[in-house]
């Protein structure tokens, strides 16, 4: 009896724990989509055995201001999100509404514009930071504090860690690509780390998903893992290009067949 109550004891002291650290984290991310602007940069990397998988994006610059939109720009062009209109930039080509984008012809033999599709999905469900990681910090299961900082820069941290619950994983990027291409009885899973400083603003998180599914006979493995940096909390500035601000003053047009289909 004396073995059950302390164990019961225990159960109790743990559970505020467990509760404030992942309170700590909703408090982080409310407190960032507080902020009039910032600038984040982030990696994201796609793998697959996959043909048809998009290809890695190395690196992404981007802003987000209130009012103003989310702006980013990575080494394949430049896109552009206010409310639900996405508008990309391309090498030397002009803006335009992603819903009128057609994605280039594949190489010979990689199959039907999926490298394009894929690209295509990824972008119309880009969230700014602080929205994302609501989707984040909400569908995890449980979350752990490291007991040590570490170093981001020059900056003392805490992390914070968790796994997602299978409900999130649903609904992460990766697991919405699958659904939308046919994997959605893929088997999804995901984790997340988060460093906050020592006022508990958001220096870094990282997002890992994985899936596995069936095709054609075969075991197929996907790994999307993304990483940012917040910085120029309520510095950023957010300047619209000219041809956006046009495109924006248009009434968005309908999408095209194929796009309806993704």
């Amino acid at each position: 009896m004396n073995v059950l109550r302390c164990l019961a004891v225990l159960i109790l002291a743990a559970s505020p724990a467990l509760a404030d650290d992942k309170e700590a984290l909703t408090q982080a991310v409310a407190r960032l989509g507080e902020l009039g602007s910032y600038k984040f940069k982030g990696e994201t990397e796609f793998q697959s055995q996959f043909g048809n998988a998009p290809p890695t994006i190395p690196t992404l610059d981007g802003v987000f201001q209130k009012d103003a939109g989310l702006y980013i720009k990575s080494d394949k062009g430049e896109m552009f999100k206010k409310d639900d209109r996405v508008f990309i930039k391309q090498a030397q080509a002009d803006w335009q509404d992603l819903s009128q984008f057609q994605p280039p012809a594949p190489p010979a033999g990689k199959g039907p514009r999926a490298g394009g599709a894929f690209g295509k999905v990824m972008l119309r469900n880009v969230k700014a930071p602080h929205d994302e990681l609501k989707d984040v910090v909400r569908g995890l299961k449980t979350v752990t504090k490291a007991e040590k900082t570490e170093k981001i820069g020059d900056i003392e941290c805490f992390q914070y860690s968790g796994d997602m619950t299978d409900e999130a994983m649903k609904g992460s990027p990766l697991g919405r690509l699958l659904g939308t291409f046919g994997g959605a009885n893929a088997e999804v899973k995901g984790s997340a780390r988060l460093w906050l400083d020592g006022q508990g603003n958001i220096v870094i998180y990282e997002t890992v998903t994985k899936a596995t599914l069936d095709f054609q006979g075969n075991q197929v493995d996907f790994s999307l893992t993304r990483r940012s940096e917040i910085t120029d909390a309520d510095k950023a500035k957010l300047e619209v290009p000219e041809a956006v601000q046009k495109l924006l003053a248009e009434k968005a047009k309908p999408q095209k067949t194929e796009d309806k289909k993704e």
